[in-house]
């Protein structure tokens, strides 16, 4: 991996804790910019270099607040080593263009992740051919988290993929025993 890959892939990990999925605006960013590029600017707090005006259909204002916005949780982005110490951990992040991506998120547009996170060793591209989704709340009682976990437990052992979104600011709501517990069972992780 030459050393701007790296670059470019330890950017759209960053993005991963500083925008939202499926932002509209990063993924305006995104279609004309490269990954480090793009988190410089929301460090600097201004457009990337070259951006004439707001980017897609985005007015000028709300281009202003999403980077306040997205600068005001750069406390929260990894470190290249943390990246490492992860994929020790069975964690791994798929970028656009790598073999895993699922093309089918090439629909979403601008509103496609930036990057996925995957822990387990199953091929997310294969894994999404036969998939489900399972979601809750962020204020899931102690109840609601055990019928999903129930229910993704059940369809992964069918054959299923369960794809479920890891709410980096609420870790409690996906512990570390639910993947351990299904490592086997094929869950992956979507930030």
């Amino acid at each position: 991996m030459t050393t701007d890959t790296r670059r470019q892939r330890h950017a759209r990990a960053a993005l991963t804790y500083l925008v939202e999925p499926g932002d509209r605006l990063l993924g305006a960013l995104l279609r004309d910019r490269e990954p480090a590029e793009v988190v410089a600017a929301i460090m600097a707090g201004r457009l990337p270099v070259g951006t004439a005006g707001a980017p897609g259909h985005h007015a000028r204002g709300a281009v202003t607040r999403a980077l306040r916005r997205w600068a005001a949780r750069a406390a929260d982005m990894p470190a290249e080593s943390d990246l490492a110490g992860r994929h020790k951990r069975g964690v791994r992040l798929i970028c656009p263009g790598e073999p895993e991506w699922p093309t089918q998120l090439e629909a979403l547009a601008d509103a496609a992740p930036c990057a996925l996170w995957l822990r387990g060793s199953a091929d997310l591209r294969f894994g999404c051919l036969r998939s489900v989704s399972v979601v809750g709340s962020r204020a899931a009682t102690a109840y609601g988290a055990h019928v999903a976990t129930e229910l993704a437990a059940g369809l992964s052992v069918r054959g299923w993929t369960v794809v479920s979104k890891v709410v980096q600011s609420q870790p409690r709501l996906i512990p570390e025993v639910r993947f351990v517990k299904f490592r086997e069972c094929r869950i992956a992780g979507v930030a």
